[in-house]
Order: C-alpha cells, then sequence, then structure tokens
C-alpha cells in the first residue's frame, strides 16, 4: 500500500539510485508507482554542513532525514509511515464502495 525507500544519504549519488529503483518498479509492475510513497534519507550523521544543508532542501512532507546509527527521526519517520498506511487503506476503502 505504501512505498519506503530508504537511501543513503551519504552517497553523493543518492539521486540516481532513487530514479533506478524508480525505473526498476516501473518495469516490473507500473502500477506500483500509484502509491503513497515516503522516502528516508538515512546516515545523515555522516554528512558535512554543507551536505547535509543540500538534503535539509531537498526535503518536503513525503521525505525525512534519519539515522538509524544516531536514531534521529526514527520515530517521526514510523509515524509518519503510519499515517501513510493509515490513509491508504481509507483510500481503498473509498475506492470499493
Amino acid at each position: 500500500r505504501v512505498l519506503c525507500f530508504i537511501l543513503d544519504a551519504s552517497d553523493p549519488n543518492y539521486e540516481v539510485q532513487f530514479t533506478s529503483l524508480k525505473q526498476e518498479l516501473l518495469a516490473y509492475d507500473p502500477t506500483l508507482l500509484n502509491r503513497s510513497e515516503l522516502v528516508l534519507f538515512n546516515k545523515i550523521d555522516a554528512l558535512d554542513d554543507e551536505d547535509r544543508a543540500d538534503v535539509d532542501a531537498a526535503i518536503n512532507e513525503d521525505m525525512i532525514a534519519i539515522s538509524a546509527l544516531e536514531k534521529v527521526n526514527i520515530d517521526v519517520a514510523v509515524a509518519r509511515l503510519w499515517d501513510k498506511l493509515l490513509e491508504s487503506k481509507q483510500e481503498s476503502y473509498v475506492a470499493e464502495e
């Protein structure tokens, strides 16, 4: 019901990886791209101030910067994912009616 992408924010090519993941999903089953998604940028603890600012600038309501190592924003990510699951469940009930 919800796609959760976890990207390595310390990898300078994380945007290329994300595009590649989307292309793989498109090739496998294009309907998967209709699902709600959450993008987690992991390893923010490994970023310098400039790289962290770049990641923060890319963040929107469907993206969260986290650090699994330092447990930064894990609770926020879990709550957002749970909310998205509930939303998708409600949407599927409405679609069935």
